[in-house]
């Protein structure tokens, strides 16, 4: 069976478990995503979850 190639080394590693690196991404995320999440929060907010008679719970 053939090998799988392996990933390339990534010389940034480290910085991604900067605290600080990581809320900057989270906001930048957020910041991204806002109209979208909203959006979401809307369509919950007035017709419920899409998937709610199928919970067990």
């Amino acid at each position: 069976m053939p090998r799988l190639p392996r990933a390339p080394s990534t010389p940034s590693i480290g910085k991604q478990h900067d605290p600080a690196s990581q809320r900057s991404r989270a906001q930048q995320w957020l910041d991204e995503n806002r109209e979208a999440l909203e959006w979401s929060n809307d369509y919950v907010a007035k017709y419920g979850l899409p998937l709610a008679r199928y919970r067990m719970f």
